[in-house]
């Protein structure tokens, strides 16, 4: 089937249309972030090695699980932390930017990768959010944040949330 030549020429338009405008907007990018003009806030990675977690919490039958994640800011901020949840499919390196400029005025921030996702343990027993929920309560435990600000998307959303009815009046 041929389409006529009309459409063929507005689909032809449009796909020049769109491929100038991703130009302009890789260039604007590169304007507005360049790559060298200022240094970034230096992040450091952790590992924490915990034990595996169900929806009900540990699960001592199982394997270790390794939880990475990064940090930015200063360790000895007084103000509540802020731990950053990604969604699924994700890793904690999607907070790359984010995490920085929430961190330029010394705030702690820390992203995890969810075991299952990014530098973490990919071999874990369970990938319900109420199991993801333990291991983002324990990495925080472990890491000394004391009630901190939870912030999540997409599945972290949900994470976030489970996060908080284990954690009632905080």
């Amino acid at each position: 089937m041929r389409w006529p030549s009309q459409k063929r020429a507005l689909l032809l338009t449009l796909g020049v249309l769109y491929a100038a405008l991703l130009a302009i907007s890789l260039v604007a990018e590169r304007r507005e972030h360049p790559s060298s003009s200022t240094k970034p806030i230096a992040k450091n990675d952790i590992t924490l090695t915990v034990p595996a977690m169900g929806p009900g919490g540990p699960i001592i039958s199982s394997d270790p699980v390794i939880i990475h994640a990064l940090r930015w800011g200063n360790p000895n901020d007084p103000r509540p932390a802020v731990i950053l949840i990604h969604g699924s499919p994700g890793a904690a390196d999607n907070f790359s930017t984010l995490g920085p400029l929430l961190a330029a005025d010394g705030r702690r921030i820390v992203a995890i990768d969810m075991p299952g996702f990014g530098q973490s343990s990919n071999n874990v027993p369970s990938y319900d959010a109420r199991a993801h929920a333990h291991y983002m309560l324990l990495a925080a435990s472990r890491l000394g944040l004391e009630r901190p600000h939870i912030l999540g998307w997409s599945m972290g959303g949900v994470v976030s949330l489970h996060y908080a009815d284990l954690v009632p009046n905080t």
